[in-house]
Formats: C-alpha cells, sequence, structure tokens
C-alpha cells in the first residue's frame, strides 16, 4: 500500500482512498478492498496492480458505490478479520496527505 500511495503521489492523482487487506486462507496471498473518489484515481489504482503483475484486470470487480448503504456497510465486510490492515490516503489539490 506504501509503494501505491507513492506511485498516486508521483502521478499527481487527486485521490481519496480507504483500503482494507486481508489474508487470504492459504497464507501467501491477500486480499484487497477499496473505496476510491474519482475516476482517474480507480484507473491509476488498477493499472498500478497491474503493472506490478499483482492482479488481473478480470479479476476486478468495480462495484459503484452506493450512498444509502453507507461506507460501514463497504468496511464491515472485510474489517473483522483479526489480520486486516487497513488506512485512509488521500491528496487535497495535489498536495498528499497519508493516514495509517
Amino acid at each position: 500500500m506504501l509503494k501505491l500511495e507513492s506511485y498516486l503521489q508521483e502521478q499527481a492523482t487527486n485521490h481519496r482512498i480507504f483500503w482494507v487487506v486481508e489474508p487470504t486462507g492459504n497464507g501467501y496471498q491477500s486480499h484487497s478492498h477499496f473505496l476510491i473518489k474519482g475516476e482517474e484515481a480507480k484507473d491509476q489504482v488498477l493499472q498500478f496492480y497491474t503493472s506490478k503483475g499483482l492482479v488481473n484486470p478480470r479479476n476486478v470487480l468495480n462495484d459503484p458505490y452506493e450512498s444509502h448503504r453507507g461506507a460501514e456497510y463497504y468496511i464491515s465486510k472485510t474489517i473483522h478479520h483479526e489480520n486486516a490492515r487497513y488506512g485512509f490516503s488521500y491528496s487535497l489539490d495535489n498536495q498528499y496527505i497519508k493516514y495509517a
């Protein structure tokens, strides 16, 4: 995630992202969930992971955010795992700010 955040900063991508990464059952991989504001940021995140060979775009699911469900609907599904890691990253007028 730190490399992704650096990449977004280098690309001067305005972004607001909440992320959760949880381990898979085999212990060698992870499964990531993102709440991403902005089409450019969404495209940059996918490009980053694809360029590193970390994801196959066919396996990426981009569901539109349904505001009536609230953010807790999306976050609570993944943050419960005891080994989950999460953070929030955003930029403001291309000024990078990170919380994790």
